[in-house]
């Protein structure tokens, strides 16, 4: 799916977390800690893994913060998505 993305002209990925949440991992989560030594991927690993498709795949990485903030990105991403669009409707008119 990934490699599908490069076809689109806007490419984003919203986070409803924090970039510390994700490095502290699974710190936080409803994980029992006598589980945690049995996880496979830790919060570093993870980051790397993003930061690497971000790069990778020109997709712009957004650590909202929590459910409110990653829907008013959106919200902020449909509107600049819709002027940057307009505008460039007007411009070829």
């Amino acid at each position: 799916e990934l490699e599908r993305i490069k076809e689109y002209k806007y490419r984003y990925i919203i986070f409803e977390c924090s970039e510390l949440d994700i490095i502290e991992y699974p710190k936080g989560t409803n994980i029992p800690r006598k589980r945690w030594h049995k996880l496979r991927v830790r919060g570093k690993y993870m980051l790397h893994f993003i930061k690497e498709i971000e790069e990778d795949y020109g997709i712009t990485v957004i650590f909202a913060g929590g459910i409110t903030e990653g829907e008013l990105a959106a919200i902020k991403i449909m509107k600049e998505v819709y002027d940057n669009e307009r505008l460039s409707a007007d411009t070829e008119a």
